[in-house]
């Protein structure tokens, strides 16, 4: 508590930097992203590899590779933390800060190339043509907020535990796809709620977890949430609108 200069107590109360269950929260969310990843995207790399379904564009598996790669260092970052090699973590902030535009400009060229092809076997997907384009604009500023934010540590593991969680809608998407399109239908409600309703879960536990070991939220949060929630919103319903499958035609072709 502060004292105000009217001698009046304040119950302002600094947000805690740490606190000893930080060290498992973070690791169960990473976790957790793995878990979404090879749930999502193993059948059709299982697919591939059996003959079922023909492989995809070099271009594709150059996206896993640096998209896994992302992941790998988001986890490793983690457990450097909890194993209190802070001076590793800083190092490796230099790979981090490296990895976000490429894994940016990876996903743009391997969004154009997948959907013009899908173009050119008549299949345009324009719900999933602006969904990977907005995820990469999120990525770009949230894990760009976190690590202008590094010296902040409170606010820099929370804006990049938001900007991989964001980076998991694909794959939630894989396999919660029939069921939300089966309750609601193909349509603006059912395309946000496959693509982010786990997605949106996850940082509603975030945001719990604070407020239960701090007794409130981060203002990273606070300020992130409602920029995610609009971009997703404005993405399931793009997503649907005949005006954007025109543009995404007019871009492709």
């Amino acid at each position: 508590m502060t004292v105000s200069a009217k001698g009046q107590i304040s119950k302002h109360v600094a947000f805690a930097l740490t606190h000893p269950r930080d060290r498992t929260f973070f690791v169960v969310n990473a976790v957790v992203a793995w878990v979404a990843i090879v749930m999502g995207f193993s059948p059709g790399l299982l697919g591939h590899l059996s003959g079922a379904t023909p492989f995809s564009p070099p271009i594709v598996h150059v996206h896993a590779v640096v998209f896994t790669g992302w992941l790998a260092l988001f986890t490793a970052q983690i457990w450097m933390i909890r194993s209190r090699r802070v001076d590793i973590h800083r190092r490796l902030g230099l790979l981090g800060a490296l990895m976000v535009p490429v894994v940016v400009m990876v996903g743009m060229v391997t969004n154009f190339v997948t959907q013009r092809i899908h173009l050119q076997a008549g299949g345009l997907e324009p719900g999933f043509f602006i969904l990977a384009i907005v995820d990469m604009l999120r990525f770009t500023c949230l894990a760009g907020a976190g690590l202008l934010l590094r010296r902040h540590s409170a606010a820099h593991k929370r804006l990049l535990l938001l900007a991989t969680v964001c980076l998991l809608d694909a794959g939630y998407g894989r396999w919660t796809n029939d069921w939300f399109l089966a309750k609601f239908g193909d349509n603006p409600v059912g395309f946000f709620g496959q693509l982010f309703f786990f997605v949106n879960c996850t940082i509603v536990i975030a945001m719990l977890y604070d407020r239960w070991t701090r007794k409130t939220v981060h203002l990273a949060y606070v300020a992130a949430v409602p920029f995610i929630v609009l971009t997703q919103v404005a993405t399931s319903w793009i997503a649907y609108s005949e005006a954007w499958s025109s543009i995404a035609r007019g871009l492709l072709e």
